[in-house]
Formats: C-alpha cells, sequence, structure tokens
C-alpha cells in the first residue's frame, strides 16, 4: 500500500490550542527590580464546577505556597502582567517518592473563582469531565489524528528592553510541534506515554525541553478530501514531565496517559470536592 503524506497546517490549531494554556513564572524581587523565572507549563482545565490548572506535580512543588505567581499566557501582544495568589489556591498532587521517568508525577491547582474569572476572558477552560467518554470512546471523532507537544521553553526566554530603569520584562516562548507516542506502558499503576518531538528543516527543536513540564499533549482530529485536511475536533492525551535522550540521542519526553488523567486524577479531584464536581 502506498502512503500518502498530508500537509496539516497548524496555525489555526496552535492558536486555538493557546487559549488553554498558560506558563507559570516565580516572582522575586532584587535590588527593587522584580524578576520572573519560569517553572513551568499548564492547561486551564474545569472538573465539575471546579476550576483549576492541569500540571505536574513537581511544577506545583516548585512554586511558593504564599505570595503571588506570575501567569506567562500563550499569546503575542503587548507587555502584562497577570498574578495567581497562592494562599487562595488549592494544589491537589499525585507523586512519587522521587520525581523521575516513571512518575506518578500529577497535579491539579484549584483557583479562585474571580482569578478564573479573568483568565476565562482572554483564555478557555477544558472540562475533563464533558470530554473524558470522547477520550475513551472506541468510535473515534474522525480516522485521522495527528499529535502536538505544546509547552513553554525555557532556553527560548529573553529579556527585553525597557526604558525605565527600576522596570525588567521578559519574553516567553511555547512550542507546538508535531510528536510520535511511542512505549506505552504502565508504572506504578499509572499509564505513561513516551513521546518524540518531530524536527523539520524549518523547525529545529530546542536543546532542553526545561519547561514544558505540565503542558499538553494534544490530539487533533481531521478529515481530508482531496489531500485537504479539515479540522475536527481535538483531546488533551498527556501531560509532560520528564526529558530523557534514547540510545540514538533522540530527544524523548515522557507523559501521563489518559487513564493517569482523566481517571486517577480525577477522581481525587472529585474525592477533595465532591459537591462541585458531581
Amino acid at each position: 500500500m502506498t502512503q500518502r503524506t498530508i500537509q496539516v497546517p497548524t496555525g489555526r490549531i496552535s492558536e486555538e490550542i493557546s487559549h488553554y494554556m498558560i506558563g507559570l513564572a516565580k516572582l522575586s524581587v532584587h535590588d527593587r527590580v522584580e524578576h520572573a523565572v519560569l517553572v513551568g507549563t499548564a492547561t486551564l482545565v474545569y472538573v465539575g464546577s471546579v476550576p483549576g490548572l492541569l500540571t505536574a506535580a513537581h511544577v506545583l512543588d516548585a512554586l511558593p505556597s504564599s505570595g503571588d505567581v506570575a501567569v506567562v499566557l500563550f499569546k503575542s501582544g503587548k507587555l502584562q502582567k497577570q498574578v495567581i495568589p497562592m494562599k487562595y489556591a488549592v494544589p491537589v498532587t499525585i507523586r512519587g517518592n522521587e520525581f523521575n521517568q516513571n512518575g506518578p508525577d500529577l497535579g491539579f491547582l484549584r483557583l479562585p473563582f474571580n482569578i478564573a474569572g479573568s483568565l476565562n476572558a482572554i483564555g478557555s477552560f477544558y472540562n475533563l469531565k464533558k470530554w473524558r467518554d470522547s477520550v475513551f470512546s472506541d468510535k473515534k471523532p474522525a480516522p485521522n489524528y495527528v499529535e502536538a507537544l505544546v509547552g513553554m521553553i525555557d532556553e527560548l526566554t529573553h529579556e527585553i528592553p525597557v526604558d525605565k530603569p527600576l522596570r525588567r520584562a521578559k519574553s516567553f516562548s511555547a512550542v507546538f510541534c508535531d510528536a510520535k507516542s511511542q512505549n506505552n506502558r504502565e508504572s506504578i499503576g499509572f499509564d505513561l506515554v513516551d513521546v518524540a518531538p518531530v524536527a523539520y528543516a524549518d523547525f529545529a527543536l530546542p536543546t532542553s525541553f526545561e519547561g514544558m513540564s505540565g503542558g499538553a499533549l494534544w490530539r487533533i482530529y481531521f478529515i481530508e478530501s482531496g489531500g485537504i485536511p479539515k479540522f475536527i475536533t481535538k483531546h488533551l492525551v498527556g501531560i509532560p514531565f520528564h526529558q530523557s535522550l534514547d540510545a540514538k540521542g533522540q530527544k524523548i519526553i515522557t507523559c501521563h496517559a489518559a487513564s493517569s488523567i482523566y481517571t486517577d486524577l480525577v477522581t481525587k479531584i472529585e474525592a477533595t470536592w465532591p459537591e462541585e464536581t458531581k
């Protein structure tokens, strides 16, 4: 059978997915100048009526328990500052004794309703319970799909010149890149999948994917006619939490897969707020 190559334009898809994604940065002040350091990535989600951030447990562990955490939006435009007051946020984690490629490394940060409202005004929340049946259904939304890793990349962060001496500005960047899933497996009762990011002639992979932890592996479904793809829908199917190299030197991003997200983590969130997650 002859294989055909279909060019799937990523512009519209990446723009739509970007509405669900944010970066998280720790804030500190040195010599009266505020600094922001990227910690990881998260997806805006609902579980029932509970709004929060879907991410990795080690990302939440790296955040302060008080003070503000900076939100980095996946949007270009004018400089802005949006924060989450951590004393009003509630973490839920599933973690192992140490953070490594075997997991578990799952996290959810419940957001105050006013913060969730302001983020919902400029972004979108992915409803995990609404999409759960579709993700696990044997009947898929379309016959064709591609997978993509989405997350912030720390090495792409750079300073932006500003004309005020006590102000500092940073530009944070994210990647949306093709990914090939492989080595689906189970570890300590949690499903994992290794993902190989794909480089192209016009897209070089970063030397490190640090900052992508807590981001998302998306599966984008499409139909095609005459070689022209039409976007149908998307499923969030993984959370990246560890990077490594395989025997050939290929970058590998280990992700928690769908059952870890929609069954294990969602069940723990439901047990924490049973009345609000019905």
